[in-house]
């Protein structure tokens, strides 16, 4: 059975930062004994090609966490915090009916508002495109005067899709808590400088400050089992729950948020197979 969101909340002082890096580690072993090509099951192919770029992107996102983590551990937390959301994403991709078409169309339109900035300035600097070829010059600025997909079809506010999963706000809360080793955050000060009193501060030069390393471990853990979790169910002959349930069963942390879908939209729903 797989941990429910809040059952992971519930176990978090259970959750040491040694045993949840572990369950990364033990996601990342089995990432790399994965054999390509990857024998995809035909009705999960089209959801394959939209969630595997992202789940192979979390994965080795936290590897490099991993990696740095005793030497840099705020630069580790930035990496969970990337392999959080890609993770997270490709799990929605694979139970929403919607996704994979609201995420194409979000992605294709912040495509379009960057070459609507650049086909600007284009038409001021004419010599900016001088080395690109007519044909393709009038590919791009053919993107570029498309007309954009509605707002309320590539709507893309995380808020709304964590809420999916967890009504309580505490998943998207993870998410902005993570997302503090990304942007400048007062967070980051306290990585890299110690208060050691009488208004004096010491040097954290590796960024080693950070008080509460769970939150990124916890991350990095989760990031790690989602984007497996992913990989595995698209696998002909997958059988549940796979290798990433054997290892967020261990620990009692969620593998598969499908169990936590709370507009149970069955996986799958709109797939159609694929030759």
């Amino acid at each position: 059975m797989n941990a429910g969101l809040q059952d992971t909340e519930r176990e978090a002082d259970s959750h040491d930062e040694a045993a949840l890096l572990q369950v990364a580690r033990s996601c990342i072993e089995t990432w790399h004994q994965l054999t390509f090509p990857y024998r995809v099951d035909a009705k999960r192919h089209n959801t394959f090609r939209a969630g595997f770029a992202l789940a192979a992107h979390a994965l080795n996102n936290v590897e490099v966490a991993l990696d740095i983590w005793d030497q840099h551990p705020w630069v580790a937390a930035a990496n969970g915090r990337v392999a959080f959301e890609h993770a997270f994403v490709a799990q929605w991709l694979f139970v929403a009916p919607e996704g994979r078409e609201r995420f194409a169309l979000h992605v294709t339109h912040s495509n379009w508002v960057q070459a609507q900035a650049l086909d600007a300035l284009i038409a001021k600097e004419p010599e900016l495109a001088a080395l690109v070829s007519t044909e393709d010059l009038a590919a791009f600025r053919d993107f570029a005067g498309r007309a954009p997909a509605s707002g309320s079809e590539r709507s893309w506010n995380l808020p709304d899709l964590f809420s999916r999963f967890d009504e309580s706000g505490l998943l998207y809360g993870s998410y902005r808590n993570l997302s503090a080793a990304v942007h400048p955050s007062s967070n980051t000060l306290r990585a890299y400088f110690c208060d050691v009193g009488e208004d004096q501060l010491r040097i954290q030069r590796d960024g080693a400050g950070i008080a509460d390393r769970h939150e990124p471990a916890m991350g990095i853990a989760l990031a790690g089992l989602w984007s497996l979790n992913f990989i595995e169910k698209c696998a002909e002959g997958y059988e549940a729950p796979g290798k990433a349930g054997e290892i967020g069963a261990s620990k009692q942390i969620p593998w598969d948020l499908a169990d936590s879908d709370r507009r149970r939209d069955r996986p799958g729903a709109a797939e159609t197979p694929t030759p």
